[in-house]
């Protein structure tokens, strides 16, 4: 069988109860870096609002099931505890069990992309979401997208104390994961108030926990 299909770039003005959209709305800012995984049985959900971060605290009055995880001068980054994929665009596609490859808004709309087998399913997919959704729209295609390489893994947040989780976040964050770095092990200790001998100690563990529920993940 074929695993070849369709790479979809869309566009929906209105998603429903879509958390990041609704924050990049309040906030007049962007939304990106967003992510899902599973803590304790629950959908957790984390985005990033660019911009000053002072106008963003302001602004964006998160609800009570959000919470700022970080911020520095870039913007700040949220955690949804329980998400409800039902009402939001999102929750479509694990309806057809299609892996959603980014998504990002701002405070026009949500921008997302997705992969789908073929036309046909792509056709099934879009007039579920016109129903449910307004503003929806494809505005990019990609053929010929080898789906093998797109395996989604739910990683457990849970695996991970308290403290890996803000040495992680914080390293993503100050870009020491990035290629060049923009962050070193160095500095990322210095931000959390630690010895550098900790930093990599908790990094160190923290990834090699994430790393073991991927490769060893069915």
């Amino acid at each position: 069988m074929s695993t070849d299909g369709l790479r979809v770039e869309m566009r929906v003005t209105e998603p429903g109860h879509c958390t990041p959209a609704r924050a990049a709305r309040t906030a007049g800012a962007s939304v990106d870096a967003v992510s899902r995984t599973v803590d304790d049985g629950r959908l957790v959900q984390e985005f990033t609002l660019r911009g000053d971060a002072e106008e963003i605290r302001e602004c964006a009055a998160p609800a009570d099931d959000i919470e700022p995880v970080f911020e520095w001068e870039e913007g700040v980054r949220y955690r949804e505890r329980g998400v409800d994929e039902s009402a939001c665009v999102c929750g479509v596609l694990s309806e057809f069990g299609y892996p959603l490859d980014d998504i990002s808004a701002d405070d026009d709309a949500v921008r997302l992309s997705f992969f789908t087998p073929d036309a046909d399913r792509l056709e099934e997919v879009v007039e579920v979401l016109r129903s449910r959704f307004g503003g929806v729209a494809v505005v990019g295609l990609e053929r010929d997208c080898d789906l093998t390489d797109h395996d989604p893994v739910a990683v457990d947040r849970a695996e991970l104390t308290d403290r890996q989780r803000e040495v992680l976040e914080t390293a993503f964050e100050m870009g020491y994961f990035e290629t060049p770095k923009r962050a070193n092990a160095g500095e990322v200790a210095e931000e959390l108030g630690v010895a550098l001998s900790t930093a990599c100690e908790h990094l160190a563990t923290a990834q090699r926990t994430v790393l073991s529920m991927v490769l060893d993940s069915d």
